[in-house]
C-alpha cells in the first residue's frame, strides 16, 4: 500500500506547497485580497498626509503674507503721511520765498518803507 500511495502523495505534497499551483481556499483568497486592499489604503493615507503637509505650508505661507500686508500698508501709510508734510513745507518755502522776493523788488522800487508816491 505505500508503494501504491507514495506516489499520489508525492504530486499532492508538491501540489498544495508550491504557491503557484496550489488550489486557492476562500481564506487564502481572502486574505490576499485584504492585503491589496491594506497596501492601497496606506498608499491613501500617505497621500492624503502629503496633502496635509502642502496644506499646513499653504496656511503658514498664508498668514506670513497676511503680516506682511499688514507691515506694507503699515509702511506706505506713514510714507504718504511723510511725503505729503514734506510737500507741504516745501510749498509754505516756495511761498515765503516768493513773498520775500516780491518785497525786494518793491522795496528796490519803492524804497525799504514801501512808500510809494
Amino acid at each position: 500500500m505505500n508503494t501504491e500511495f507514495s506516489p499520489v502523495l508525492q504530486t499532492q505534497m508538491k501540489r498544495y506547497s508550491d504557491p503557484s499551483t496550489a488550489p486557492r481556499d476562500k481564506v487564502s483568497q481572502l486574505q490576499q485580497e485584504t492585503d491589496e486592499i491594506k497596501a492601497i489604503m496606506i498608499k491613501n493615507i500617505d497621500t492624503l498626509a502629503e496633502r496635509g503637509e502642502k496644506m499646513e505650508l499653504l496656511v503658514e505661507k498664508t498668514m506670513e503674507l497676511s503680516y506682511d500686508a499688514v507691515q506694507f500698508n503699515t509702511r506706505s501709510r506713514d510714507l504718504r503721511r511723510k511725503m505729503w508734510w514734506r510737500n507741504v513745507k516745501m510749498t509754505i518755502g516756495v511761498v515765503i520765498a516768493l513773498l520775500v522776493l516780491m518785497y525786494i523788488i518793491l522795496a528796490l522800487i519803492c524804497g525799504p518803507t514801501l512808500s510809494c508816491s
